[in-house]
């Protein structure tokens, strides 16, 4: 939607809900409904940790957006040609590519708040 360009927070929160139905679409005839509840709900807890990461203001959402496009549909390809392993380490690599990032910046934070600085 074009006013989401101009409104970085709902934009994100947009963003975040077509992710999420993206990610359990991949599981979705899996027919284990504990395994769908299970990953909605892992995802429903990180979502703050998401929304934190694209409110960096020093980051280039668009590349950023470019990028996470471009991955979904790497994983989709693979997932569409039945290559589960292809599939299975394109989606690995997705969902960890940030891990390293964020615990660099909740240290970041922790010790800013550990110093009476503002996080």
């Amino acid at each position: 939607k074009a006013e989401l360009a101009h409104d970085p927070r709902a934009f994100a929160n947009e963003w975040d809900e077509r992710n999420k139905q993206f990610h359990l679409a991949l599981i979705d005839n899996c027919q284990s409904p504990r395994l769908i509840e299970t990953v909605s709900t892992f995802y429903d807890l990180t979502r703050r940790y998401r929304l934190m990461a694209y409110a960096q203001s020093d980051i280039d959402h668009h590349a950023w957006l470019h990028r996470s496009t471009s991955e979904h549909a790497a994983i989709m390809a693979a997932a569409l040609e039945g290559n589960a392993q292809r599939a299975s380490d394109t989606l690995h690599a997705h969902v960890t590519k940030g891990l390293d990032q964020a615990e660099v910046e909740m240290i970041a934070w922790g010790t800013a708040k550990r110093n009476g600085q503002p996080g």
